[in-house]
């Protein structure tokens, strides 16, 4: 579930009673502020993490007092305000690098799981800019050790969602998962036989060393690292349209699994329950 409170410093009632029901049934939530820094929060960075932290916490004191030992995932939607047009700025790099601090606030003071944004961007169109935004949170999020990654695909301070984003932001999350993994160093990776087996003005194409791990290099789906040449002889496709062509593939192909049919029963029940004491 996804609860909030209400920006600077104010926790109402229906967002209570969301995390203690939560709570009481042993679920996971977070208690995540919508800050907009200059507006609801202090422009400042620091400042902004300051009170994102103070209303989190106030959540979760409420949560484990509720039921103690309750799954809590720490963390909050934050940017600032743009100051000229008064939107959200949903990429900018400092709200990257401050839901990245709140994150290591989370992992490192508290020990809890975290969440935070990534893979989405302001642009309204899955263009160069969005493919800039949306990259670079990524990398922000797997740096910052975010658990739960939010927002994935999403355009225009997320009123927009995007298929074709989302299948680009796979490639990013491929790319940095492998980065992530760092450097292995050890005696099969150094290699110092195979390098000795080589020796100077040879190659490693054949040698076993090679054979054995070459699969372990990322390999894109949508990147291209052919030629120009080879390129425009396989169609001169940009990777907006591989994105596109992957995206029919899946829909054709995807057979999704049907839920259980006493969940599905349950579900029904509990969407007329809430029409029923919907007002109006």
């Amino acid at each position: 579930l996804y609860d909030e409170p209400t920006s600077p410093l104010v926790h109402i009632s229906e967002a209570m009673e969301k995390l203690m029901f939560m709570a009481e049934n042993n679920l996971p939530t977070n208690y995540s502020p919508g800050i907009m820094a200059g507006a609801t929060s202090p422009v400042t960075m620091a400042g902004a993490i300051a009170q994102a932290d103070a209303e989190i916490l106030a959540g979760l004191v409420i949560h484990q007092l509720t039921n103690s030992g309750a799954p809590f995932i720490f963390g909050a939607g934050m940017s600032p305000m743009d100051m000229q047009s008064m939107q959200p700025t949903y990429s900018a790099p400092e709200a990257m690098i401050t839901q990245a601090g709140l994150c290591q606030i989370g992992r490192c003071l508290y020990e809890l799981p975290t969440w935070g944004f990534g893979g989405c961007s302001a642009s309204k169109l899955a263009d160069e800019q969005a493919v800039n935004e949306a990259a670079t949170y990524i990398m922000m999020a797997g740096w910052a050790g975010t658990n739960l990654v939010h927002d994935v695909g999403y355009l225009e301070f997320g009123l927009t969602y995007s298929f074709d984003l989302l299948v680009m932001c796979d490639e990013f999350i491929g790319q940095v998962r492998r980065m992530m993994e760092g450097i292995r160093v050890d005696r099969e990776n150094l290699a110092v036989e195979s390098i000795k087996r080589v020796g100077p003005g040879g190659h490693f194409l054949s040698d076993d060393h090679t054979l054995d791990h070459f699969r372990e290099n990322w390999q894109p789906d949508l990147t291209d690292r052919r030629t120009y040449e080879d390129w425009k002889t396989r169609g001169a496709k940009s990777m907006g349209q591989l994105a596109q062509e992957k995206i029919k593939k899946i829909l054709a192909s995807h057979q999704p699994e049907s839920l259980p049919p006493e969940v599905d029963a349950e579900i029904a029940r509990i969407l007329e329950r809430a029409k029923s004491q919907s007002v109006g």
